[in-house]
């Protein structure tokens, strides 16, 4: 197959399949004893056309009209504190919780390396626990692997923003002593429901128009330790960019009229500097380059002063039912098609999805045909070994569509009509 030109804005290519590998990623702080493999992707993002829908939304002038709480406001209310991303958060946890060298912890068998590479670099070795078809725990086996192994802290996901059933296994997880951690990097609405004898996380980049910025709540018994040692601001060549980079996204997709023909030569310009100017990503310690997604670097950092500012000024409330309802949209469209199904039919109240989560009948033929469509797919492929049939199928049937606020009548006409397409020639 000719090669394709990727998606050049990195908030696209973030939820594009990364680029092909031959041998599994090995995942190696290099002053620490703990290592990791991940299996390789499945997919190289360059042999599919761009895509013609935005995998997440762009700030628009929408994002500050309407009515509503604001992201500052909701983020008071939780108790939690701002960090650059939600692997820092996850990170900054690790070292709350005193989470080093030696120790084990629980994680869910079906993940992205990003949940398990703060750990790694922390000194922990990974565990994992087998997912049933719902992703929610099995429990026999979190039990077993509970019991069998001292662990210093257990992480459950609440996956592509659907809480699951685990009150009884974050129970026996306390009485054994081990710390719990809800990540809600997928479920921001959900991180005020977390109970307050447990720690959470968030991803704000996940649900809305920002550069970086992610969440922590440490449990009670953390909440009155000092969250960072000296956070440092990020440098005034990485405001810029972050700038750059939301402009250049808005004006990518037609917003932030009438300044799109400015946010275009904006974009250009923000390429030009992405090659000269170096930043958090690219200045980063060559030893920590054996992390593909985590960068320890960005740990200790705030989010940009601009992310803290449009923190203040969005209406996260905007999203919730805008969400629920191109969600439910795309449910009635796949009941329609036999090629596969939704990972969940029904959306219960108050629940505000990050993705909608679709699993292929025939992935190896339906993957490519829907990312040929210019359909924008997220799978996550990138799993470590460890035994479980659900994670195992579901790294390659399992995908992730968009269903944010900002899609237009003529996105999700695209996303139905690739779907009806393939589902029903498959």
């Amino acid at each position: 197959m000719t090669a394709r030109r990727p998606p050049t804005n990195p908030q696209v290519a973030e939820l594009f399949s990364a680029k092909g590998s031959t041998a599994l990623s090995r995942n190696i702080r290099l002053d620490a004893p703990m290592e990791n493999e991940f299996l390789p992707p499945l997919a190289d993002a360059s042999e599919f056309p761009a895509a013609k829908v935005p995998a997440l939304p762009p700030l628009s002038w929408k994002s500050f009209f309407a009515r509503g709480k604001r992201i500052d406001s909701y983020v008071q209310d939780c108790n939690a504190s701002y960090t650059f991303n939600g692997r820092a958060a996850l990170a900054e946890l690790a070292r709350l919780l005193g989470v080093g060298p030696g120790d084990a912890v629980l994680l869910p068998a079906y993940h992205c390396p990003s949940l398990v590479e703060p750990f790694l670099a922390a000194g922990a070795r990974a565990d994992f626990y087998k997912m049933s078809p719902d992703l929610s725990p099995d429990g026999d086996d979190f039990l077993r692997r509970l019991k069998s192994t001292p662990h210093k802290a257990v992480v459950f996901v609440k996956f592509f923003g659907f809480t699951q059933e685990v009150e009884l296994l974050a129970r026996a997880a306390r009485a054994a002593g081990v710390a719990v951690i809800h990540d809600c990097a997928h479920a921001y609405f959900a991180l005020r429901d977390v109970p307050r004898e447990d720690s959470a996380i968030a991803s704000l980049v996940k649900f809305f128009p920002l550069p970086d910025g992610g969440l922590i709540r440490p449990s009670d018994a953390y909440v009155q330790c000092a969250v960072g040692q000296n956070p440092q601001r990020v440098g005034y060549a990485d405001e810029l960019k972050a700038l750059f980079k939301v402009l250049e996204y808005a004006g990518q997709w037609s917003r932030l009229f009438p300044l799109g023909l400015f946010a275009f030569l904006v974009g250009r310009v923000s390429r030009a500097m992405r090659r000269k100017i170096p930043t958090v990503e690219s200045a980063r310690p060559r030893n920590d380059r054996a992390f593909r997604y985590f960068n320890a670097g960005a740990k200790h950092l705030e989010p940009s002063h601009l992310s803290l500012q449009l923190c203040k000024m969005i209406v996260s409330s905007r999203a919730m039912q805008i969400r629920r309802k191109n969600y439910q949209r795309l449910v009635k469209t796949v009941a329609r098609c036999k090629g596969g199904y939704a990972l969940y039919p029904t959306l219960p109240a108050q629940h505000v999805p990050y993705v909608f989560p679709l699993v292929l009948g025939a992935p190896r033929i339906q993957f490519p045909a829907i990312r040929d469509r210019c359909i924008p797919l997220y799978r996550w492929e990138e799993i470590s070994p460890s035994g479980c049939p659900t994670a195992m199928h579901y790294r390659s049937s399992l995908v992730q569509l968009p269903c944010h606020e900002s899609l237009s009548r003529k996105h999700l006409a695209l996303i139905t009509n690739a779907l009806c397409e393939v589902l029903a020639a498959s």
